[in-house]
């Protein structure tokens, strides 16, 4: 599924729905009243119907997750609220935030302390040679000198 922070509800089409049924897929299925509409669209998805069902990601388990049904093509999209609530989707200023302090002040933990071989010495894969595949068949061609960017010349 994709997940998408923009879509207030769990979309599958109809194929997979068809799928997920022979596959014996355990859930509640009932009609739709819902009216969706896909992004900068007027006219409503065609809906036929919604289902319930349990969801597993990792270790977390979902119980209940209300899924839609839409006759078109497309792809199953996972809507935010499950997507956060699964901890597969994190919104906020703390996502991928390193807190070092240069001042001494201990403002969490230490990210070079907690991984003291990543960070000495230059970078370097070792025991690496990387292969750069190049066809011989095809004829090398030189491209023109690009011109130097307005901004950048001399006065």
């Amino acid at each position: 599924m994709i997940i998408d922070s923009g879509a207030s509800c769990n979309v599958l089409d109809r194929n997979l729905w068809e799928y997920l049924k022979a596959n014996k897929v355990r859930c509640a299925s009932s009609k739709a009243t819902k009216k969706l509409y896909s992004y900068r669209n007027k006219q409503p998805l065609q809906v036929a119907g919604t289902f319930t069902g349990d969801v597993l990601v990792g270790d977390r388990v979902l119980n209940e997750v209300e899924f839609v049904v839409i006759e078109s093509e497309g792809h199953a999209l996972l809507g935010r609220e499950t997507a956060i609530t699964l901890e597969v989707l994190q919104l906020g200023p703390q996502i991928n935030s390193l807190q070092l302090s240069t001042d001494g002040e201990n403002r969490g933990p230490n990210i070079l302390d907690k991984f003291p071989g990543c960070c000495e010495g230059i970078g370097k894969l070792k025991d690496f040679q990387l292969k750069i595949p190049i066809d011989a068949e095809v004829q090398p061609v030189a491209q023109p000198i690009r011109r130097v960017p307005y901004h950048l010349r001399d006065k």
